[in-house]
C-alpha cells in the first residue's frame, strides 16, 4: 500500500465495551425503568461523546429523541430551570449527575426549547457531543422521579 502519513486521517471512538465510571450508575435492568423509552438512546449516544460529528450526522437522533421526549416533556422548562436558581446554561456534567429526575427531564426539555427559540440554535447537538445529554440519560436510568405519576 502507498498509502501517504500526511493524507491518513484517523477517528477513534469510545469503545462501547469500556468500563466507564457512568457504567456503576446503570441499573441491572433498564427495561425496568420508567424511562426506558429515554434511556435507550444511550447506546446512540455514546459513540457519539467527544466526536467532530456534525449536525447532520446527529439530525435523525435530535428527531427521534424530541418524539420520545414528548411523553416526559416539561412545559416552559427553560423558565422552569431559571426561576429554580439553575439557569440551563449553568448545567455542566457534573450538575447533571448530581440532578434528580425531574431536574434531568426540565434540562432535556429547556435545551429543545433553547433550540426551538433561537438561545443555541445546536444545542441539542451540542449536548450530544459534549456528554451532557448522556449524563442526563444515565442519570434517569439510576435515579426515581419526585413527582408522582
Amino acid at each position: 500500500m502507498n498509502l501517504d502519513p500526511d493524507e491518513l486521517l484517523i477517528t477513534l471512538r469510545p469503545d462501547p465495551n469500556a468500563a466507564t465510571p457512568l457504567d456503576q450508575n446503570r441499573p441491572d435492568d433498564p427495561e425496568d425503568s420508567p424511562y426506558a423509552n429515554l434511556t435507550k438512546f444511550v447506546n446512540v449516544l455514546e459513540p457519539l461523546e467527544g466526536t467532530a460529528a456534525q449536525p447532520v450526522e446527529t439530525l435523525a437522533t435530535v428527531a427521534e429523541l424530541r418524539t420520545t421526549l414528548a411523553e416526559f416533556h416539561v412545559d416552559d422548562a427553560f423558565m422552569k430551570l431559571a426561576q429554580a436558581g439553575t439557569p440551563w446554561m449553568t448545567f455542566d456534567r457534573s450538575r447533571l449527575a448530581q440532578a434528580d429526575a425531574d431536574t434531568l427531564l426540565t434540562f432535556i426539555s429547556a435545551t429543545y426549547e433553547a433550540q426551538d427559540l433561537g438561545i443555541d440554535p445546536q444545542a441539542v447537538h451540542r449536548t450530544i457531543l459534549d456528554g451532557s445529554l448522556l449524563t442526563t440519560l444515565h442519570g434517569l436510568a439510576s435515579v426515581e422521579s419526585t413527582v408522582s405519576a
